[in-house]
């Protein structure tokens, strides 16, 4: 966590150190986020050719109601 993060480097007291330790948490914040944008590109593009076929997809989650429903 970030609290732990700046308490550390308040304890340490060297500049080098907790501007290193404050790059890495960022780059490990930030990284999975990214990954998540540019992944949600191919998923809208995916979500684009299903909807195409709305009729289709009602039937199948009609099916799918129904047979959870059973």
């Amino acid at each position: 966590m970030l609290s732990g993060v700046l308490a550390l480097v308040a304890t340490k007291g060297q500049l080098a150190s907790g501007l290193i330790l404050l790059a890495f948490y960022s780059l490990g914040f930030a990284i999975p986020m990214l990954l998540v944008g540019y992944a949600s590109q191919s998923f809208r593009q995916k979500i684009r050719a299903v909807n195409e076929h709305p009729t289709l997809i009602r039937v199948i989650s009609g099916l799918l109601l129904i047979g959870f429903g059973v």
